[in-house]
């Protein structure tokens, strides 16, 4: 479940914690890392439009990011710690005479965690505190997941897309 939070959709979707005996050009490095700022999920690509559930949820998070609602966002910062806040959960989409409406969630649920980022590998604590280790694709100001990197088996056939702030 936490897996998803921190991945879902994506989401979103998970990190690990730095160790006392690391020096401080370690701790340069994160300062460094692509990831360290804060990153929203902009947008889901669907690879088979086959998907009636997947082609919804693409249009909700076009519509509400549309209307600058920002349902997944993840906050990285140099020291290694990471805060997701997820609106995901709280999504209501109501059906009315002029179509759904899909109002932006004004809960969230908020998690912080600890990350590391060797590579295109992306690892987190969970709650359990066990390691969780997902591929992210970094270029510039973009962040791609695969959907089958979330424990959801709904978003397989998905691409999750952050933008960094």
């Amino acid at each position: 479940m936490k897996k998803n939070f921190f991945l879902s959709a994506f989401a979103a979707l998970v990190l690990f914690s730095c160790s006392n005996d690391e020096d401080d050009s370690g701790m340069d490095s994160l300062a460094v890392s692509p990831i360290v700022g804060t990153w929203l999920m902009t947008d889901v690509q669907i690879e088979e439009e086959n998907s009636t559930q997947l082609n919804l949820f693409e249009e909700i998070v076009d519509e509400l990011n549309a209307e600058n609602c920002a349902l997944l966002t993840f906050e990285f910062d140099a020291e290694g710690s990471v805060t997701a806040t997820d609106k995901i959960s709280f999504l209501e989409v109501n059906s009315g005479p002029t179509g759904l409406d899909v109002p932006c969630p004004t809960q969230s649920d908020t998690e912080t965690s600890v990350w590391r980022l060797e590579g295109d590998q992306l690892t987190f604590i969970n709650e359990d505190l066990e390691e969780e280790t997902i591929t992210v694709q970094i270029d510039g100001d973009t962040m791609v997941v695969a959907g089958n990197e979330f424990d959801d088996e709904n978003l397989t056939e998905a691409t999750i897309i952050f933008t960094k702030q």
